[in-house]
């Protein structure tokens, strides 16, 4: 989130709209994270990342939310945190090229933790510490994460919507 202060302090409208978007696309897909987690949580009852190990076996369709929402909180392309970034990386680079270079660093370091988590979670054979093996996914978690993912999809693909609606209450703030 603090990719977000550099696009507000950047004074430009660019940085304000890459701002508001990384927001917007930060409580969808930290929202699908944490909805993601809980429901690991309320099977097990436990936080401890070793005790989830080889869950793509038995948790398949749990497994490929989770792999699309750490894509999404990657920024990876088609989704409304890329073009945040883009944005807020645009509008810093005429200001401090130093500053762009860290905050890249920044968002490119976050990978590493996003991506040892999930294949710690994800591969290798089934945990000896899960009592029981729980059923995947049901249709009511399933229309829950999948109306977060497609929203926050449908606005990385097409953004104008959102940037058009934004622009001029942004643009008066600048004024």
């Amino acid at each position: 989130m603090n990719i977000s202060n550099i696009g507000i302090f950047s004074n430009d409208i660019n940085g304000l709209s890459g701002s508001f978007i990384y927001s917007l696309s930060h409580g969808l897909i930290s929202g699908g994270l944490f909805l993601l987690v809980g429901m690991l949580y309320s099977r097990y009852h436990t936080k401890n990342i070793k005790y989830y190990r080889g869950l793509s076996l038995i948790k398949p369709l749990f497994i490929l939310f989770l792999f699309l929402f750490n894509l999404s909180n990657l920024s990876f392309p088609l989704s409304l945190g890329f073009i945040a970034e883009n944005l807020i990386l645009f509008s810093t680079i005429d200001i401090s090229p130093f500053l762009t270079l860290l905050t890249s660093l920044a968002c490119l370091l976050l990978p590493i933790v996003m991506i040892w988590t999930f294949q710690r979670i994800s591969f290798g054979r089934i945990s000896n510490y899960l009592p029981v093996i729980f059923s995947d996914l049901n249709i009511k978690e399933i229309n829950l994460i999948f109306s977060l993912f497609l929203f926050s999809t449908i606005l990385g693909i097409k953004p104008q919507y959102l940037l058009e609606s934004i622009f001029l209450p942004l643009s008066s703030i600048l004024i």
